[in-house]
């Protein structure tokens, strides 16, 4: 019986939201081995990059909709991380894995009334 408890316990906890440490939605992800993609942004907003498992970005852009925000294949066959105008080789031999994430947006608070 404690081990069907426990097991149920740990299944409940797996399913309650918000515990990833994730903010945002991620928009492009890219892993050594495969094929870069290069896309539009689907809406306005701060893109970051974050790289490995770091939830430290190493650079936010501003996009409008429709700017290129991606990975791509430079001509000397390594992988760039763009967005908009900005563009950043990854060295291969420290970057294993990256994302291109859109940031929360700040939750609109009501106005206050004067006093």
């Amino acid at each position: 019986m404690r081990v069907r408890s426990t097991a149920l316990l740990l299944f409940v906890f797996a399913l309650l939201p918000g515990c990833s440490s994730d903010k945002g939605l991620t928009r492009i992800d890219w892993q050594a081995g495969q094929q870069p993609s290069l896309n539009k942004a689907a809406e306005p907003g701060d893109y970051a990059l974050y790289t490995g498992t770091s939830n430290n970005a190493l650079v936010v852009q501003r996009l409008k909709q429709g700017d290129p925000i991606g990975f791509e294949t430079n001509d000397i066959g390594r992988v760039r991380a763009i967005a908009g105008p900005y563009s950043t080789t990854l060295d291969p031999m420290m970057i294993q894995h990256a994302r291109w994430q859109l940031m929360e947006k700040p939750e609109a608070q009501p106005m206050k009334k004067p006093e």
